[in-house]
């Protein structure tokens, strides 16, 4: 009978250390397509979030949002067709788009059609804080890398890390109570020059 109830207990402890793992365990919050938004974006204001209704803004690239099989994919891409653009009545380079979603933990890879560039084709990571500043870090990034990501919470900050081929490449931290959104961006310079990069999420 002693052992009979010593495993009992222990088959006890068991479940109730799996039935605590289930409640701590939390889902990322799914995210739709309608759920992420598009701006106009210029590495001349890098911390500005733009009004994509402001009258006589630019309009750079472009950006497809998709679902399938569960995942949802934020692209961007094109050709720029004008070498400069008006923001607020001044003249403005380096001009693209900039996509964010509500911040969450969440995770996913990143497709990449057309490398970065230096001085041409820019791809980054961005965070947009409470106060609609813009907090953006560059990626480097080549066609056909096998990259992933990943945005954690960690120390009371919100982590979004890129990977290539499991090693951390990039890497952008604020503390969780300032951070409304986050997301990527791309811009070009010269008229003919492109960009394509997809941000999927799992």
């Amino acid at each position: 009978m002693k052992y009979l109830a010593l495993a009992l207990a222990a088959t006890a402890l068991a479940f109730s250390v799996e039935i605590s793992r289930g409640q701590e365990a939390k889902p990322a919050v799914k995210i739709v397509p309608e759920g992420v938004w598009v701006h106009p974006y210029t590495a001349n204001r890098p911390d500005t979030l733009i009004d994509p209704k402001a009258k006589d803004t630019f309009d750079e690239l472009r950006c497809t949002v998709t679902e399938t099989k569960g995942k949802l994919r934020i692209r961007i891409s094109g050709k720029m067709k004008e070498e400069s653009g008006k923001f607020e009545g001044s003249p403005v380079l380096h001009l693209g788009k900039l996509a964010l979603v509500r911040i969450s933990e969440q995770s996913g890879s990143i497709e990449v059609r057309k490398p970065a560039i230096y001085g041409v084709t820019r791809y980054f990571i961005a965070y947009e804080r409470n106060d609609s500043k813009i907090v953006p870090e560059e990626l480097k990034l080549e066609k056909g890398g096998d990259y992933t990501w990943s945005v954690k919470k960690e120390d009371g900050n919100f982590v979004f890390t890129v990977f290539l081929k499991g090693e951390k490449v990039n890497s952008l931290s604020a503390p969780e109570k300032e951070v409304r959104s986050f997301g990527v961006a791309a811009i070009t310079r010269f008229h003919g020059d492109e960009a394509d990069m997809s941000l999927l999420i799992d």
